[in-house]
């Protein structure tokens, strides 16, 4: 079993760094072995990184892309170059800012460096998927006409609902909105 979950820091740099234009790209792997480590406790979305000692392999992200309308995908690669080190945790982190923008917690696993012929070494590819949903419609205000209903003055020839150019996190704040109403007088 494995959990996964986006920091709250990160949500918050996420639309501070939206509201100013700016970029926001995680950039960094961060493998932990963090011991008594309990899979079916929900993870703390308030935590960054664990302690340093118990911090196994620092890696830049290899690839990002997106996967799917709603979804990035950032990887590593570990070669038979890297290791040994046992895991159970990965963060990924935006580098410049310190921030954990996303924790897994997972079963241990074992990373080895190939010893010569006394042990051979494996290769390792970890992913972590960060996706974002549309925000949901918001309720119509009284003020206005439900969708279809032409019986509002003046009538409305149809509805625009446009929402800000930034992506909203499942569990983050509530989205940005913006709403319009074009309307045109009545044809007889």
């Amino acid at each position: 079993m494995s959990q996964t979950a986006i920091t709250l820091a990160f949500e918050q740099h996420l639309a501070d760094l939206q509201m100013g234009a700016q970029p926001v790209i995680p950039d960094e792997f961060v493998l932990a072995h963090v011991p008594g480590l309990d899979l079916t406790a929900p993870i703390n979305r308030a935590a960054g990184l664990p302690p340093p000692a118990q911090i196994v392999h620092r890696q830049p992200v290899d690839q990002r892309g997106k996967v799917n309308a709603n979804g990035v995908a950032y990887s590593i690669i570990m070669d038979t170059r890297i290791g040994d080190f046992t895991f159970n945790a990965m963060y990924l982190v935006h580098k410049a800012s310190g921030l954990v923008a996303m924790v897994v917690h997972k079963a241990a696993e074992d990373k080895l460096k190939n010893q010569g012929n006394s042990q051979p070494g494996n290769s390792l590819v970890k992913s972590m998927l960060m996706e974002y949903l549309a925000p949901p419609m918001p309720p119509t205000p009284r003020w206005m006409p439900a969708p279809g209903n032409s019986t509002f003055p003046p009538v409305c020839s149809g509805w625009m609902k446009t929402f800000a150019n930034r992506p909203t996190i499942t569990t983050g704040p509530p989205p940005f909105w913006l709403m319009a109403l074009p309307c045109v007088p009545a044809r007889a």
